[in-house]
């Protein structure tokens, strides 16, 4: 199959917009009523959290801190071309988030329907990111990020 770096962007850039929807309605934690966020934790299958104001205040600094990097995921959508050199970032961060919760459902012994989605889509975004810009930059004829050529080659040697 030949390289297509049309079709590549293309699904790179849905890659980023999932991943900016998909981090960035943590917003809604951050700032809807409490009593609507509490209804949003139900409907999406968590139990409901206690009335506590740490509780309020953890569950808004999450949905504020995901809801940014949901930013960051949109900033990249826009002109993915353009930040190539970000990307293996933003595919590791992904695969990084899924890991944490896989590793943690796993430890808890969570039944799989409360964590299966979350960790799908990190793992199918943070791996397609990397898949996709890794084409679009040997597509390019640019050499791939800092970093993928460890350790660096001895000079003269091949």
């Amino acid at each position: 199959m030949q390289p297509d770096p049309q079709r590549d962007r293309f699904n790179l850039r849905v890659l980023l917009v999932v991943s900016a929807i998909g981090w960035g309605m943590s917003f809604f934690a951050a700032f809807a009523p409490w009593f609507l966020v509490v209804r949003w934790i139900e409907a999406i299958g968590g139990l409901t959290p206690p009335d506590h104001p740490m509780i309020q205040y953890w569950v808004r600094m999450a949905g504020a801190g995901f809801g940014f990097i949901g930013l960051f995921y949109l900033r990249l959508a826009l002109r993915p071309t353009n930040h190539l050199h970000w990307m293996r970032f933003a595919s590791l961060l992904n695969l990084a988030v899924g890991s944490v919760i896989l590793a943690e459902a796993l430890i808890l012994r969570l039944p799989s329907s409360r964590f299966r989605m979350d960790t799908l889509f990190c793992f199918g975004c943070g791996t397609g990111i990397w898949i996709y810009s890794g084409r679009l930059l040997r597509a390019d004829g640019r050499d791939e990020p800092a970093g993928d050529h460890y350790p660096p080659p001895i000079a003269g040697k091949k």
